[in-house]
């Protein structure tokens, strides 16, 4: 677009429009240099189209919404969760889905068991701490040596709780192999969530502490009724 089509189609723009254009000046550099580089990449892709418009209808009901606040220390992935689970947004987004408050709920719970202890790691760099090639990784991740969560097209993301003194938790694998029947993210909620069993401790705060074989009996009985 030359400069003399855009300054016809500014002095020709609504008053709503012109308010939009100062508003987007005023902005931060940081919102402006993110706002470009999203309606570039938008123009060839219709599905990035369709999530940049469910962005911008999550952040008109946000602005509308006065208990939906962030942290400063908040990030953006934490902030949309916590506000796409307040109950004014619900009511406005989703007001025919019983369901959805739910669903962002678990959202919101994988969030904090796969981050509360710090970001985790990719492969590549799980390979780098343990000195092996990525492929190594990949299976030791199959035998049940290594716990890790698969984020769809991110790829799969390990806890970092796992790695002591660059290597792995002693102890971890023969957790891992008598919760074998169940999935990854089953696995991470047990580590890390206190069991009757263990005195109401975590199984990772056990194994830290040396109790392989408590762990390991826990995670047998995993799923069956808590002891009287």
């Amino acid at each position: 677009m030359s400069v003399d089509t855009l300054i016809d189609r500014v002095q020709t723009s609504t008053q709503i429009e012109q308010r939009l254009i100062d508003n987007l000046l005023d902005a931060s550099p940081q919102f402006k240099e993110a706002l470009a580089t999203l309606l570039r990449e938008s123009k060839h892709h219709h599905k990035l189209s369709q999530y940049w418009q469910a962005t911008l209808d999550v952040a008109l009901a946000a602005s509308h919404a006065s208990n939906v606040t962030a942290s400063p220390h908040t990030n953006s992935f934490e902030w949309t969760i916590s506000a796409l689970t307040a109950p004014e947004l619900l009511a406005e987004l989703a007001p025919t889905d019983p369901l959805a408050g739910a669903r962002l709920r678990g959202m919101k719970v994988k969030q904090e068991l796969l981050y509360s202890d710090g970001q985790p790691l990719r492969s590549e760099e799980v390979a780098q701490l343990l000195g092996i090639s990525r492929q190594a990784v990949d299976k030791r991740r199959g035998k049940g040596q290594l716990l890790a969560v698969s984020l769809g097209k991110r790829g799969y993301f390990y806890p970092l709780w796992q790695f002591q003194d660059g290597g792995v938790l002693v102890g971890l694998d023969l957790v891992l192999t008598a919760l074998a029947k169940f999935d990854a993210w089953t696995q991470l909620m047990f580590m890390k969530t206190g069991d009757l069993r263990l005195n109401n401790l975590t199984p990772l705060e056990c194994l830290v502490a040396g109790n392989i074989d408590a762990v390991v009996t826990a995670a047998a009985c995993y799923g069956e009724p808590n002891p009287a």
